[in-house]
């Protein structure tokens, strides 16, 4: 059996300056996360999870995968943003 899988991917665009820190971006690496990251991620949701709670979830694994502050993660493109949660989403083929 051969498993392929990305450790991590970098996003390239267009040149972004976040408000909150005035720091200047062109690109983003996003690791991928590790099984516990997933792990833990679920366990910390309640019993019956809002989209709510499990968007904040999301969000919280990406500002640890990009090393990006949560006001900086906000204040990306939102394409950018949503290709960076698409990476890390846990998916199953």
């Amino acid at each position: 059996m051969e498993i392929k899988y990305e450790i991590e991917k970098t996003f390239t665009f267009k040149e972004v300056e976040f408000k909150s820190t005035q720091r200047k971006i062109k690109s983003l690496t996003v690791q991928a996360p590790a099984f516990q990251d997933r792990y833990l991620l679920i366990e910390a949701l309640p019993e019956n999870p809002s989209t709510k709670d499990s968007f904040n979830s999301m969000v919280k694994l990406a500002v640890k995968k990009t090393g990006l502050t949560i006001e900086e993660f906000m204040e990306l493109p939102e394409p950018v943003a949503n290709a960076v949660l698409g990476f890390i989403t846990p998916t199953a083929e």
